[in-house]
């Protein structure tokens, strides 16, 4: 009988009120696309919403 492997998962990130609202504002004031704000930031396209 094989053993199966857990893999384990990384630890959540959190982020303060400040660095979301600073987010959401370069999102909104650069004219670029989420995708591309979040992967400057290094947060994955589904945290970055107004």
């Amino acid at each position: 009988m094989s053993k199966s492997v857990i893999q384990s998962k990384q630890p959540r990130q959190k982020f303060d009120k400040s660095f979301k609202c600073q987010a959401v504002e370069l999102w909104r004031t650069s004219g670029r696309a989420a995708t591309e704000v979040t992967a400057e930031l290094g947060i994955h396209p589904q945290r970055l919403s107004a």
